[in-house]
């Protein structure tokens, strides 16, 4: 890969050096052009057509001076264009100047027996066949196989005419239109043998460049290394302590978190028998669950909040303290109530519209509300469950219903409705799950897959007369043993279960 870029680089290189020394052969023959049109220009100005003198017939049949005038712009534009960037068809124009300049000098000359040489017309035609012969070898210094068929191609053309003029196309006009084609053949094979040795100059002046380069920058390198060593031990004690600072700080946050969301003692008030199996994935969690009581009614909310972790927290704390407003302050009870106006102070104050590239962040919510004067329980979820045993004394009837909530976050969704409400009657001795999805989303086991719901049901029934601190034991232990040496918990992970 490295070869083929070399080879690039060497070529480009190439490339621009030969379009550069065009440019310079372009400007070189310009100069010589304009000098020779402008001799002539001068002798029609300052001689007179009755001079028996050869030029000075010769320059007022060629009407040099009007040449020079037509022809001047245009070698003003070709000296312009040529000072700037390369622009590949001057060759073509120029070529093509040149060798109608020398036919139209023939054809002046073989055309108008004013105008007397001392050669006999075939000999003059030969002289101006092997002006051609040699302006095609001279093409080679525009280093462009185009010019040379350019050339080649307006030799043989202006040789064949004049030839024709005189009648001696046959045998000298041919002879001379071969030698024409031998030359530019020749100077086809001249040109491919300079680019080749431009191209190998190029690459050895490239390789030279690049090794200059290459020690230069070892030695720049070796003064880096020395610096990085340096720096790197610096960074290094300075990153350990960072961390050490960032560690104390989100353990800290820990500390504050588990202040906020600690309502041990609420549930104590309200429950004989309950349990909380709080796991979080890192030190501080994105799942919290929160308490409520009045004289008639306890209020129960877990909550999974988008993330884990630092920024899952902080979601934790926000659904804290709406949830406080919501009920402590407005005196909402109704769980399906509860979860709409969560939802509307989550959408308000992340600011999200629905738009595509805006924060996706919300709840996953369950609330359950128990109206211990009527008996009655009442539930509403966001994307959670809820799971009940109830009290039978025939162990075979008994089993887990799951009460799945709504199928819509609680925070701007696509599409939005008020969240439903199950209401049911219960009896003392029944039993209440709320989980978060951590632990039936856990990956593990033989085969890495998901633990999920229904092995989940089946242990919280084989294990739900017991006591709930064994419950708590069980499930820790099975979530763990779950996950082995090989995985790593992938989610926060929540389970409270207390007897009503």
């Amino acid at each position: 890969m490295s070869n083929k870029k070399e080879n690039l680089e060497t070529e480009t290189y190439a490339k621009k050096e030969i379009a550069r020394r065009e440019m310079n052969v372009e400007k070189i023959l310009n100069y010589f052009r304009f000098l020779i049109l402008l001799a002539f220009a001068l002798l029609h100005l300052f001689t007179s057509p009755q001079n028996e003198s050869f030029l000075a017939v010769f320059v007022h049949k060629f009407y040099a001076l009007w040449v020079f005038l037509v022809l001047l712009p245009v070698m003003t534009g070709i000296h312009i264009l040529s000072r700037r960037r390369y622009r590949f068809y001057l060759k073509y124009i120029t070529t093509a100047i040149d060798f109608s300049l020398v036919f139209f000098i023939s054809f002046i000359i073989l055309n108008n027996p004013e105008v007397t040489t001392t050669f006999s017309n075939q000999n003059f035609a030969l002289l101006i066949a092997f002006l051609f012969v040699f302006f095609s070898t001279v093409t080679v210094i525009k280093l462009d196989k185009i010019v040379i068929f350019i050339a080649a191609g307006l030799s043989l053309l202006f040789n064949v005419l004049q030839f024709q003029i005189i009648d001696a196309f046959i045998p000298v006009g041919l002879m001379t239109s071969l030698l024409i084609v031998l030359i530019n053949m020749f100077s086809l094979w001249t040109l491919a043998y300079i680019k080749k040795y431009f191209h190998t100059n190029e690459q050895l002046n490239l390789a030279v460049e690049n090794l200059q380069n290459i020690n230069k920058s070892i030695n720049q390198k070796n003064e880096e290394i020395t610096a990085q060593r340096d720096e790197l031990t610096h960074q290094a004690r300075s990153r350990e302590e960072a961390i050490n600072e960032l560690n104390d700080s989100i353990q800290y946050a820990q500390k504050i978190q588990g202040a906020l969301i600690n309502h041990k003692s609420l549930l104590d008030s309200v429950f004989n028998s309950y349990f909380v199996l709080f796991q979080p994935k890192e030190i501080v969690s994105g799942d919290f669950y929160w308490v409520y009581t009045t004289d008639e009614k306890i209020l129960i909310v877990l909550s999974d909040c988008t993330g884990h972790g630092v920024p899952g927290a902080f979601m934790t704390m926000l659904g804290s303290s709406f949830l406080s407003e919501i009920v402590g302050n407005q005196n909402i009870t109704e769980p399906n109530e509860i979860l709409n106006e969560l939802r509307n102070y989550i959408i308000k104050s992340l600011h999200q519209k629905g738009k595509l590239y805006e924060s996706k962040d919300g709840m996953d919510v369950s609330v359950v509300q128990i109206d211990r004067r009527e008996k009655k329980m009442r539930f509403s979820g966001a994307n959670n469950s809820f799971f009940y045993i109830p009290h039978l004394n025939d162990i075979d009837k008994k089993g887990v219903y799951e009460f799945k909530g709504d199928r819509m976050p609680v925070s701007f969704h696509y599409k939005m409705y008020s969240f439903s409400q199950i209401e049911m009657s219960y009896t003392p001795g029944d039993v209440v799950y709320l989980c978060s999805d951590g632990y039936v989303d856990q990956f593990g086991g033989r085969r890495g897959k998901r633990f999920k719901t229904i092995p989940f049901k089946r242990l919280l029934l084989e294990n739900h007369n017991k006591s709930f601190e064994e419950q708590k034991r069980i499930l820790q232990d099975t979530f763990n043993n779950w996950i082995g040496q090989k995985y790593e918990q992938v989610d926060d992970m929540t389970v409270l279960g207390f007897e009503l």
